[in-house]
């Protein structure tokens, strides 16, 4: 039994949670850290405003979901992983990342985040964060991008039945 349409789109209050653990933070918070933690290395460089506008980004749209106000498609989707998992992924498509190359040239981008999260139906008021990444892309190789976004979705499946045991950090 799996929902084909996100708890985040049905417009009722839900419980976020990161199931690594929150710490001092906030659940939403610890979320928010470790999408940052994507878009860092391999040169990238931040400053305080660029990064203050990425951070609230993930922030209101993971506010959003707990409030069940995403847009099925476009702001979330379900993901097909052949087993009962109940993934979803919560999607960030256009978040500015300037990157200083190896011959010194800078270049920006729009990196595509996602924030992968499981509703189990014996916790049905809540959302599971369970695994954050960038989708890469390699130009003209359709295949190495998505075999790259398979094995992400496949390491989110592995941490969402690696924490049921622990309820998901809820026990």
């Amino acid at each position: 039994m799996s929902a084909p349409i996100s708890r985040c789109s049905q417009h009722m209050p839900l419980i976020y949670v990161w199931a690594e653990g929150a710490g001092e933070l906030s659940h939403v918070d610890a979320t928010v850290r470790k999408l940052m933690d994507t878009l860092r290395g391999e040169g990238r460089q931040w400053n305080p405003y660029s990064e203050a506008i990425a951070r609230e980004e993930f922030r209101q749209r993971l506010l959003a979901a707990e409030q069940g106000d995403l847009i099925p498609v476009d702001e979330v989707i379900r993901l097909v992983t052949g087993e009962d998992g109940w993934l979803y992924e919560i999607r960030w498509q256009d978040i500015s990342v300037r990157r200083v190359m190896a011959d010194g040239n800078v270049e920006y981008y729009d990196a595509q985040v996602r924030a992968l999260h499981g509703e189990p139906p014996r916790l049905p008021q809540h959302l599971i964060g369970v695994h954050a990444h960038e989708k890469l892309h390699w130009d003209g190789d359709d295949e190495k991008t998505e075999d790259e976004q398979n094995a992400q979705i496949r390491l989110a499946v592995r941490k969402f039945w690696a924490y049921e045991p622990s309820n998901w950090g809820l026990a």
